[in-house]
């Protein structure tokens, strides 16, 4: 990359900012206040030049293709000093014909990047956002979680490929279901000049061979395998995830001249939207199985996009699987993930709800952008749509919402739109024409192209959803007749308690969250010690939500106190998002044969931020996390205090009825308990298991409960925690080991809230943690020692950091 007088070096994937910091040219843009300091940077051009080498034998080729996976995004393609293409798409691939430009020896390749934040100043947006008028990741622009980075370079692979004349460009394998038994319908995409037959081969989820079908009329390059009884795919927890592969090899006599192989799930989905009472279902079917998406909502895994790598995708797949997720949602203001995610969403079982690159804002649609979008959603339909982990196809993050704050007269709705900065409605005359380009792109052209090419796949023109396009006529429709993005905050900072009421029940609930802060280490990471407070410049500086941090220590102040040290302000902010979390979440799955889904907002982070993330930055499991392991299980044991009766339920998303054992104590003031052991049947769905009256000593009596498959007990209170009498406790703890893993066990003596553990000077991921504990009961928790980088007990115990909920709240109000 040319930079100033110097030329750096750099690896594709690279960009402007992973290359300055790979040569320390620029400070880390997420230390402190150095966002501010980087801006400059993106007011310039850029170049990055290459040189390759082509052979006499190589020019003899009819073509020979340049390719690039993801260029971003305004960018000029030169080879040899001749403009190949002028490019303004980081959603898409491309592909030039470079054979009339090369030279025997060798040739130059030059990219030249334009500013975006140039280009944007002098293109302005006729309506919406800005950055509607390029293709490129809205959230790059800044975000309420997000740095403002819009950067450039080549996120992809950058290719050379010799072509004959010959080359499979695509496989597409369609599945029909009859009678328990599937014709897969192979379709080959080809581009011959002298080739002549054409081999497909099945093969089965142990890599044998199941059949071969050779044609000879490669016109029209299509076979069929039927299959009886056949392996079928399904979401982790409702079976297993057996995979195919279809595989085509393109002959010219005996040489094999192309091949391309897809893998693929034999399974069918559909998205059941059909009337019940006064609205529409929402709901997703796999094989004929209704299943329950637990899920979180994904956004770019770093800002500076080359820094994400393999390993980034595997810690992520792996954090799904731990948090009992079965699914994920691709978000719309971000960018498509590259194929390894999808193949470890197929392997794992994790569906995905994949969005189109649409966000936040609406769309002109000129005749360049609605060609430009037309390629990028046939690139990347054909690219994903063999994928069995692929769910739902979605148009676009909140457009038909937008428009329903902008049109709506209902009283919540119109705050809602005020507090976002728009004090009046549309005219009729600009709601008309919003309607015009809405349906012009999200209810004509994007789904034409995925019927087309993706018939077997749902779609929905938008999220959240209502059945009837841009009819919806309060924000709360959402909740009744399709899905809903909520957030306490942008309701007027609303009582979380307002989520346990039937207004709030769901059909399927697509993002919902609540801010809190990263790990104490990981601010201390990228932050001075006088930065540590909520207010500071440069605290405030990591924190994108207009007074989000104000709304954080609101709801603190509700329920708990506001404590005086910065450590224990943190711990609780992290407490506190996970309870609304639960609250909300075991509500809607009490009713799971209402709502069909709870996709979390969010699940990662892109730097180093308060925001509403389950993992911090540095991959540090908040409370929040580790409290969705719990309350997204396949089996759930939860309780409702309402009207002074507290009710237990137990709920089930698995197909299989179990024997199971309720064990119930309840403790008053004196510590003394009331027990119960109660056998019953976990069946499919929920069911309530049993209801008794409060006490009415609220201060000092809790409840405590679990089934044989928890080794926890669940705590009950029934005030608010900062109404609860807590004592200070007595904790033993004791660390011993097995093979593989190390143990930790802890004893209270008296009831102990949101026990966190936590070590000095690394980082570990446990069984459990932010866990209650109840008089006199040990609980064991584990870490793997693939984790560890010590063979010593007692150092381990050094290490040690325990927080307790307790501890916290008894130290009193900040003044």
């Amino acid at each position: 990359m040319e930079w100033e007088d110097e030329k750096l070096s750099c690896e594709v994937p690279c960009s402007v900012i992973s290359t300055l910091l790979l040569h320390h040219k620029i400070e880390d843009p997420y230390i402190r206040d150095n966002e501010a300091k980087i801006q400059p940077l993106f007011e310039k051009d850029y170049v990055f030049k290459t040189a390759f080498t082509v052979t006499k034998n190589e020019l003899e080729s009819k073509r020979i293709l340049l390719g690039f996976e993801s260029l971003d995004t305004l960018c000029e393609i030169y080879v040899n000093g001749t403009k190949l293409a002028e490019e303004k798409n980081m959603f898409r691939s491309f592909r030039y014909n470079v054979a009339p430009f090369l030279f025997e020896g060798s040739n130059e390749l030059k990219l030249l990047f334009h500013s975006p934040v140039v280009y944007l100043r002098e293109h302005k947006a006729d309506l919406g956002k800005p950055f509607n008028v390029i293709r490129k990741a809205g959230c790059m622009f800044g975000w309420d979680w997000g740095i403002t980075l819009p950067d450039s370079g080549i996120l992809g692979d950058v290719y050379l490929l010799l072509d004959g004349g010959n080359e499979i460009n695509d496989l597409y394998i369609r599945q029909i279901h009859k009678n328990g038994s599937v014709t897969l319908c192979v379709n080959a995409e080809l581009s011959v000049d002298n080739a002549d037959e054409v081999l497909f081969i099945l093969k089965g989820p142990q890599r044998e061979c199941i059949g071969e079908r050779r044609l000879k009329d490669i016109r029209h390059p299509e076979a069929e395998f039927t299959l009886k009884d056949p392996a079928r795919w399904m979401p982790t927890g409702y079976g297993e995830q057996p995979l195919y592969r279809v595989e085509a090899v393109l002959y010219r006599g005996s040489e094999a001249v192309s091949s391309l192989s897809r893998r693929i799930g034999i399974r069918t989905v559909c998205l059941d939207t059909s009337k019940d009472g006064k609205g529409h279902r929402f709901g997703l079917v796999i094989n004929g199985v209704p299943v329950y998406f637990r899920g979180e909502n994904m956004i770019i895994n770093d800002a500076v996009i080359p820094h994400i790598n393999e390993e980034t995708w595997r810690k992520l797949i792996d954090l799904a699987r731990c948090s009992h997720l079965n699914g994920i949602r691709v978000w719309g203001g971000a960018y498509y993930p590259p194929d390894l995610f999808y193949d470890l969403c197929d392997e794992a079982g994790i569906m995905v709800y994949q969005d189109f690159m649409f966000a936040c804002t609406f769309y002109y649609p000129s005749k360049s952008l609605i060609e430009n979008i037309r390629e990028e959603v046939r690139c990347q339909v054909r690219r994903l749509r063999n994928h069995p982990c692929l769910v739902l196809w979605c148009g676009n993050n909140e457009l038909d919402c937008l428009y329903t704050a902008m049109t709506s007269k209902e009283p919540r709705t119109e705050a809602l739109r005020k507090l976002f900065g728009a004090k009046q409605p549309f005219d009729y005359k600009t709601a008309f024409f919003i309607r015009y380009i809405y349906s012009k792109i999200f209810l004509k052209l994007i789904p034409s192209l995925v019927k087309e090419a993706s018939p077997d796949i749902p779609f929905i023109h938008s999220t959240p959803h209502v059945y009837r396009p841009l009819k919806a006529r309060s924000f709360f429709e959402y909740t009744w007749d399709g899905d809903m993005h909520y957030y306490l905050q942008y309701d007027g900072n609303a009582p979380y308690q307002i989520m346990q009421t039937e207004e709030m029940l769901c059909r399927f609930i697509s993002e919902i969250g609540f801010q809190s802060y990263p790990s104490i280490k990981t601010l201390r990471e990228y932050m001075n010690e006088d930065d540590l407070s909520p207010y500071s410049d440069i605290m405030l500086a990591h924190q994108k939500c207009f007074e989000g941090n104000q709304t954080i220590e609101l709801y603190m102040k509700r329920d708990f106190l506001v404590p005086e040290r910065f450590e224990d302000y943190v711990y609780l902010s992290q407490i506190q998002a996970g309870e609304i979390m639960r609250y909300t979440v075991e509500y809607q799955r009490r009713h799971n044969d209402y709502n069909r889904g709870v996709i979390l907002w969010q699940m990662n982070d892109c730097w180093p931020v308060v925001s509403w993330s389950g993992v911090d930055y540095k991959g540090r499991w908040k409370a929040e996390q580790y409290m969705t392991r719990r309350f997204f299980a396949p089996t759930l044991i939860t309780s409702e205090v309402r009207e002074g009766q507290v009710s237990l339920y137990a709920v089930s998303d698995l197909p299989e009825e179990q024997d199971d054992l309720l064990e119930i104590r309840l403790y008053d003031a004196k510590g003394e308990i009331e027990s119960h052991s109660i056998p019953f049947v976990l069946r499919n769905g929920n069911q309530k298991l049993r209801e008794f009256a409060c006490p009415r000593d609220t201060t000092h009596s809790f409840l405590a409960f679990r089934d044989q498959k928890e080794a926890a007990f669940k705590v009950q209170l029934f005030c608010l925690p900062k109404d609860f009498h807590f004592e200070k406790p007595d904790l033993n703890i004791s660390i011993g080991e097995t093979v593989d893993r190390y143990q930790i066990t802890v004893t209270s003596d008296t009831l102990c809230k949101d026990v966190m553990i936590d070590f000095h000077g690394f980082d570990a991921v446990l069984s459990d943690n932010f866990f209650d504990l109840v008089p006199n009961e040990p609980y064991t928790v584990t870490i793997d020692k693939k984790q560890m980088h010590m063979e010593d007990i007692p150092l381990l115990k050094e290490k040690l950091i325990i927080k307790t909920l307790n501890e916290v709240l008894l130290t009193g109000e900040k003044e």
